[in-house]
């Protein structure tokens, strides 16, 4: 059972799984993949530090339950997020992990239970996995590895769905968890992708053989023992096609969209640069340790950000933009998380009540020490009817201290673009009705014109109640 104090995640263990536990944490291989930043960290609490939680209800309501082998504290990984909010060089990314792992244990004779999304988290742009429990010992003479199906349902279908058809990930997870099944992606595909290449095997060919009554369909399969070597040299191989098949449903390295090129086609270089600079001297004012870039696009001003030692969370609805982040923070190490996340509907809280994954705005509420708004507000007011208060007050919500953003008058032309003829439901909006809003949550420390028509720039730090 695995539950969050404030003291960090702490994960109680039943006597079936500890020994299993402290085993592969004491070997080689865990210490090389924790030290890499590949596993989470973990250590065991002592008696002392056990007896320490006493005072604490909510531990002793868990640890009067049952009579635990072990109880391990893993670092806090800052700011969790569900597959939904993944790019799919997030979820490939988290595929390669998973397997890496599964073929690294395998060497070492053991193996992993399970195999999905879930068990990997993001530390920045880098995938870590986090299920311990997942590891177990493995039967040496098995060639079968039971979560197969779950992999390809997880990670494989989704994936090539995404790539045949563009469908968002939140949308192929939004039918349950276990991912898509052979059938429902089939429905999904285009004629050419159930035909050719991965959409070949990984659709066609079970959904005919589940019509036709040759496949156990979600039975375990019958168990079958062979020759310890041959059955690691069979898992060996599985292992090496389902990377294969991975790297073939794999996303383009520069996906495009209508927002991939919006830094160079809709404003001037000065433009951008008034901009960095006003991110830059923001972070140096509030010195954040934590920094939600709402409406990133690339990346520019959360990579500003990033340099000063911030970790970085950036969010955009436009999966194609943040992809080409995503592959950028990979490739150069960056501190920045990014995420698919439409804020005039973010993430919903999913699982049994709501609780297993927490939705996207209960966990970024009061997480960050700066938010950055840039070009965002007249988005949600145009696009989505949302009234500037609310606006206001959700960057309130979100931050600890203070707020970078920009306003954008009606009569700006990407305004009247999206205000679709709509121009006379905004005439109140103006620098003096904007600023009076955010003066109700925050204090204007900063403004100042940006080199783009009438737009403005500010810097608020909020209200102390």
């Amino acid at each position: 059972m695995l539950q969050i104090f404030d003291a960090g995640p702490l994960r109680f263990v039943r006597p079936t799984h500890a020994e299993v536990l402290r085993e592969f944490l004491r070997s080689d291989m865990a210490q090389s993949w924790t030290k890499s930043g590949r596993l989470v960290s973990s250590a065991e609490l002592s008696a002392d530090e056990i007896a320490s939680f006493g005072t604490d209800p909510a531990f002793a309501a868990i640890y009067g339950t049952e009579r635990w082998a072990g109880i391990w504290r893993h670092e806090r990984i800052f700011f969790p997020a569900p597959v939904e909010e993944w790019t799919p060089g997030m979820l490939h990314a988290a595929g390669c992990v998973t397997l890496s792992l599964a073929l690294e244990l395998l060497e070492s004779g053991k193996g992993l239970k399970d195999a999905t999304p879930a068990n990997v988290l993001f530390r920045g742009s880098q995938p870590v996995f986090i299920d311990l429990l997942s590891i177990e010992r493995r039967d040496a003479t098995d060639p079968l590895w039971l979560p197969y199906a779950q992999f390809v349902r997880t990670f494989l279908l989704p994936l090539l769905v995404n790539k045949a058809t563009k469908l968002p990930l939140r949308a192929a997870f939004s039918v349950g968890r276990e991912g898509l099944e052979p059938e429902m992606a089939r429905n999904l595909l285009p004629l050419g992708a159930r035909l050719h290449g991965a959409g070949l095997w990984l659709v066609t060919a079970p959904t005919l053989l589940s019509r036709s009554g040759a496949s156990p369909g979600t039975n375990a399969p019958p168990k079958r023992s062979v020759p310890p070597g041959q059955a690691k040299f069979v898992l060996r191989r599985l292992f090496t096609q389902l990377r294969q098949s991975l790297d073939a449903v794999s996303p383009a390295d520069a996906p495009r969209s209508s927002w991939t090129d919006y830094v160079e086609a809709f404003h001037s270089p000065e433009y951008f640069d008034a901009k960095r600079a006003l991110v830059a001297s923001a972070v140096d004012l509030v010195r954040p340790v934590t920094v939600l870039d709402i409406g990133s696009n690339t990346g520019e001003l959360s990579i500003v950000a990033a340099a000063k030692g911030a970790h970085v969370v950036a969010i955009d609805n436009d999966a194609e933009v943040v992809q080409r982040l995503f592959r950028r923070a990979s490739d150069e190490r960056l501190n920045i998380l990014p995420l698919v996340v439409d804020m005039a509907a973010p993430t919903p809280g999913r699982g049994w009540m709501n609780g297993e994954s927490s939705s996207f705005l209960s966990r970024a509420e009061h997480s960050f020490d700066l938010v950055l708004a840039l070009a965002v507000i007249h988005h949600l007011i145009a696009t989505n009817g949302i009234p500037l208060p609310r606006v206001i007050d959700m960057f309130a919500d979100l931050t600890r201290d203070a707020v970078a953003l920009e306003f954008v008058p009606p009569t700006d032309p990407l305004f009247r673009r999206l205000a679709r003829g709509r121009d006379s439901l905004y005439e109140s909006l103006t620098r003096s009705s904007f600023e009076s809003a955010c003066e109700r949550r925050f204090e204007i420390v900063r403004a100042e014109a940006l080199p783009s028509g009438e737009r403005m720039g500010y810097v608020l730090r909020k209200r102390r109640q």
